[in-house]
């Protein structure tokens, strides 16, 4: 090989190494670019699915405060209406001082106590000087409500209160609204059952009247 062939050949690597960096260099800067689009585009969804995370995470704070507040709602209204039917039973006991043919000398309310062992409340008891009424009250009586107070909370009552322990005792059911299934379930336990007729009280029940 002459010269002058090394040196055209030596030339033609230098312009042919010049275009593949010049290419290279092409390549590479659409690389970056696409590098730079991508990652702006994942920056961009990142923070998209962020303000998601957050707008969501405070949807549902917004929603349980308006949970807690229907709640509260709620809670306050049965509470109410709890308290309107115990006022209701109480004022119309009291009046009459007579129930299933017992006298009372009594008519008390909201008795509650605890011990170690076990607690009990009792809406209204009345009273004479050998016999005792325990009711419950409910603004709507639904038969578990019959039951808890039969099988739990009458039972326990002359343990709580010793010295009523030699007292004939009855259990009452009282509601201004009681569906018929709580009505014979009541009836069943032998327990007297109390409901709203108008203004006065009507006593739904004579027989099969048990003392507990």
């Amino acid at each position: 090989m002459t010269d002058e062939e090394y040196k055209e050949r030596l030339e033609g690597l230098f312009i042919a190494n010049e275009q593949l960096t010049e290419k290279v260099n092409r390549m590479d800067k659409r690389l970056n670019h696409a590098l730079l689009k991508t990652s702006k585009q994942i920056k961009e969804k990142d923070e998209y699915h962020k303000h998601q995370y957050l707008d969501r995470d405070e949807r549902e704070k917004r929603f349980d405060t308006r949970l807690d507040k229907i709640a509260k709602m709620v809670g306050g209204i049965s509470n109410n209406n709890g308290d309107v039917a115990e006022n209701f039973f109480y004022r119309g006991l009291k009046h009459y001082m007579e129930l299933g043919g017992y006298k009372f000398n009594w008519v008390k309310r909201n008795f509650h106590v605890s011990t170690r062992e076990m607690e009990g409340q009792y809406d209204i008891i009345l009273t004479n000087n050998d016999t005792i009424i325990v009711v419950e009250v409910k603004y709507k009586v639904h038969p578990d409500d019959v039951d808890d107070f039969y099988l739990n909370n009458l039972p326990k009552f002359k343990i709580l209160f010793p010295y009523y322990k030699d007292y004939k005792m009855f259990g009452a059911i009282a509601g201004m609204d009681i569906p018929e299934d709580a009505i014979n379930k009541a009836k069943e336990y032998g327990l007297f059952v109390l409901t709203q007729a108008g203004k006065n009280i009507e006593l739904l029940n004579y027989e099969m009247i048990r003392d507990m």
